[in-house]
């Protein structure tokens, strides 16, 4: 048999010339673009990432934040003396203090003293209805049902009285600089009282909200009351109330509800509370 020659090499003809060997692989070309691509969507995607957490800010991680604090509306009109206010003053108690603009008052033959709107009309009706104090008619009318609130007065009081005032005040310093003691009592009504030593003299001053809604949460007649201390100033003779005002109560508690009379709610108020503490042994507090 004639032996065969070997097979010889692939030739591969083309425009450029001749060329021996196996073809190229142009499938390797094609996955390295496609890597590079993806590459560099993750890398923009980590940059934006970067970008976008660079404007968050998250609180409290520093190890020693520094807190901002902004001014509380309370602080601020707790101490702020109202100008356009207007002036109430009574010479033989020996007390003036401001109240707002829009109020006027009318005073009960007890001295308690009502402040009404005067942009309604309250304070007409009230003025028209004041004969039936003392009556239980007087309850149904515009004075006690529209009462914004009452200025109950203002005792002197000795050391001892002054020191029995009941614990945990609320220590409230007006733009004079003067501090007050002073306590909301939650009843039917609102009362305040606010009490203050002055070149070695006591008073304790009351308020008390009216049936008006309008100084209806504690710390709402706070504010406004703390407002009215910061304008309140001792004129003329110290205030001096008579020691008959108050009996002590025969069982040793004040019947506090409920409040009532204007009658009711002097008994129960701050400075009747000092007097009976400071006065009445078998005293054991007012019943609510």
């Amino acid at each position: 048999m004639n032996e065969q020659p070997p097979p010889s090499p692939a030739v591969v003809h083309g425009e450029a010339g001749t060329q021996e060997g196996p073809p190229p692989k142009q499938n390797s070309g094609i996955f390295i673009g496609i890597f590079l691509l993806f590459l560099g969507i993750l890398v923009g995607l980590a940059i934006n990432k970067t970008a976008l957490l660079s404007n968050i800010r998250i609180p409290y991680l520093s190890a020693t934040p520094t807190p901002t604090l902004l001014p509380t509306p309370t602080a601020t009109l707790s101490r702020a003396e109202p100008k356009d206010w207007k002036t109430y003053a009574d010479s033989t108690k020996g007390i003036s203090f401001k109240y707002p603009e829009n109020y006027s008052y009318v005073t009960l033959s007890n001295g308690v003293v009502m402040f009404l709107k005067n942009t309604t009309t309250d304070y007409e009706n009230c003025k028209k209805d004041i004969n039936l104090e003392g009556t239980p008619e007087f309850m149904n009318t515009t004075c006690w049902t529209k009462t914004v609130f009452n200025f109950s007065g203002g005792e002197s009081l000795s050391k001892s009285e002054y020191d029995n005032k009941d614990l945990n005040p609320k220590i409230f310093t007006d733009s004079l600089g003067r501090s007050w003691a002073t306590y909301v009592i939650q009843g039917e009504t609102l009362n305040f009282d606010a009490y203050i030593a002055v070149n070695n003299k006591y008073y304790l001053i009351g308020f008390q909200s009216g049936l008006g809604n309008i100084l209806e949460k504690p710390a709402q007649a706070q504010i406004f009351f703390n407002q009215i201390l910061s304008t309140f100033k001792f004129i003329g003779q110290p205030i001096v109330t008579p020691a008959a005002s108050y009996t002590c109560p025969p069982s040793g508690y004040v019947d506090c509800m409920p409040i009532l009379t204007p009658e009711k709610q002097a008994a129960c108020s701050g400075a009747a509370m000092a007097w009976y503490k400071a006065n009445c042994p078998n005293f054991k507090g007012g019943a609510l």
